[in-house]
């Protein structure tokens, strides 16, 4: 089959001037009316509360670390007692 490049170039516009391809009236505004609202800057007292809680959180894995190493050198502690205790 021997095509013409002419031939491709106007089948190619043909297929663009359809109306099929053509964007609805109202395109613009069914886009923006799906976009999630702009996000509101949280207020100063909201910020405050925000920064307290990261405080809490910070100081609850900082008393849960300590009691957690405590612990684990409580066990250590026990076990060499008991090895020490028991080799004499």
């Amino acid at each position: 089959m021997n095509h013409l490049p002419e031939d491709d170039e106007r089948w190619l516009d043909e297929a663009l001037d359809a109306p099929l391809l053509l964007p609805p009236a109202d395109f613009t505004e069914r886009v923006m009316a799906a976009l999630p609202p702009p996000a509101v800057p949280p207020s100063p007292a909201a910020l405050a509360r925000q920064r307290a809680a990261r405080w809490l959180k910070a100081l609850a894995l900082a008393a849960g670390g300590t009691a957690g190493l405590a612990q684990a050198l409580s066990f250590a502690w026990g076990l060499w007692t008991a090895t020490t205790l028991g080799a004499g």
